[in-house]
């Protein structure tokens, strides 16, 4: 069914806007042409309606005659092609608009933003997990992916907000904006601390806020923590009004941790708590760089008993979680050669993680035992794990083949050789090259 509605004027053009706004309720299409509008209902494939827009948008890219009705459907398929996660049509649109449109701004930042914030989701998609299947138009078979190729940079990102901004199709950009191109740019330091100077010398813009400046702190604090500190001291000393927020302190103690740094990720934490709680990830954190410092395990248990005690006294909102316990069960784990109890201490905080416990939890353990040279606890511990109905995988067999083999027996030899042939089969596992190995 179609309705006619003649276009005649302001008057008329201010009539349009419910039934434009209507398609995005309701999925229904609105094909402009000279005077006239034709509605489509849903009962039109998306596929339909994908390729009018194209039309529609083709027709847009084309236009000179820039008058309240055809920005108002220029807002639309921004809308559109922004829903459909496909950046190049957002930026065409852009593009035509500062090269033919100068005057009073044209492009509310609530428009623009989604379209920022589209090309970072895309760009760090692909820049930093390029194997990953997670796409935000996944799901819609009107749109793919756009090619890494042909993706901005944050560089030319930042140049083109530049451009609209000089061609008053947006405002000076916002620090939301700003924010964006800094998180996406975090593998280009260079660029982000430029960018980021430039920022705080323009005059017409606000002052980055805190959380921009924390996403260059962190790609600071990914590459030495030391660099993160002078990144630190530098920037309060040009921005004053900022105040260090929980994620700054955060991303120091992580970082420090990665290190295996005790003493500092420790000094970091106790800064941190002057103005903030640590919460549950920055714990976890602190509990990493004791793991990593090859340091007595069972310290890093004291600071998981600390983090129950601070959880019952409400200084921490959250309880140790199963990342938690993981972290101190692969300490526990890397000292079971040299530490006859290490693999029992691993047990016991197994048993204390209840219904938190899942297969890596009992692999994690299963190791602890056959490093220790214990395989026969280890299957004790398989069969506890099926009896929680948490099922093992290859790598958990071959843990427990991997200790029997060192044990160097025939007797050790041939139970291998028994699991090998008949307990995997029983599992529905099928051996692996690390298996046999």
């Amino acid at each position: 069914m179609k309705h006619f509605f003649k276009v005649q004027g302001p008057m008329g053009a201010s009539r349009l806007v419910p039934f434009l706004d209507c398609w995005n309720k309701h999925f229904y299409w609105h094909r402009y042409t000279v005077g006239t509008v034709s509605t489509i209902n849903n009962k039109y494939s998306s596929t339909s309606i994908h390729a009018q827009w194209q039309a529609t948008t083709e027709r847009l890219l084309s236009t000179k005659d820039w008058n309240p009705a055809r920005l108002h459907q220029f807002h639309e398929a921004l809308k559109y092609w922004t829903h459909q996660g496909d950046i190049e049509q957002c930026w065409k649109l852009l593009d035509v608009l500062a090269t033919q449109r100068h005057g009073r701004v044209v492009l509310p930042t609530s428009l623009f933003r989604p379209v920022v914030h589209l090309w970072q989701r895309l760009y760090k998609t692909q820049v930093y997990h390029p194997h990953s299947s997670e796409s935000p138009t996944s799901g819609n078979p009107t749109s793919s992916l756009t090619p890494f190729q042909s993706l901005a940079t944050p560089e030319q990102v930042a140049q083109r907000c530049q451009r609209y901004q000089q061609a008053n199709v947006i405002t000076s950009p916002v620090q939301h904006v700003g924010a964006m191109i800094l998180d996406a740019a975090k593998g280009d330091l260079d660029f982000s601390m430029k960018y980021l100077q430039d920022w705080i010398q323009d005059p017409t813009r606000e002052p980055p806020d805190v959380v921009a400046v924390g996403t260059v702190l962190q790609a600071h604090a990914s590459i030495h923590p030391e660099q993160a500190e002078r990144f630190w001291n530098q920037i309060l000393q040009q921005l004053a009004q900022l105040e260090p927020n929980h994620f700054w302190y955060t991303s120091m103690v992580s970082a420090w941790a990665k290190q295996g740094n005790i003493a500092k990720a420790m000094e970091w934490m106790e800064r941190m708590k002057q103005s903030f709680q640590p919460d549950l990830a920055t714990w976890n954190s602190l509990l990493k760089a004791w793991a990593k410092s090859n340091e007595d395990p069972s310290q890093a248990e004291s600071i998981l008993e600390h983090m129950h005690t601070l959880h019952q006294q409400g200084q921490l909102s959250q309880l140790p979680d199963v990342v938690s316990y993981s972290i101190v069960l692969d300490a526990w784990a890397h000292h079971a050669e040299t530490n006859p109890q290490a693999p029992y201490r691993a047990q016991q905080l197994l048993e204390q993680m209840g219904q938190m416990a899942n297969q890596i939890s009992y692999n994690t353990v299963i190791q602890a035992f056959t490093r220790a040279g214990n395989p026969q606890q280890a299957e004790i511990l398989l069969t506890q794990m099926m009896q929680q109905n948490i099922r093992p995988d290859d790598i958990t067999i071959s843990l427990i083949l991997s200790g029997w083999s060192r044990i160097g027996t025939l007797n050790a030899a041939e139970r291998a050789e028994q699991i090998l042939q008949e307990v995997m089969p029983l599992l529905g596992l099928q051996p692996s090259v690390v298996t046999y190995s």
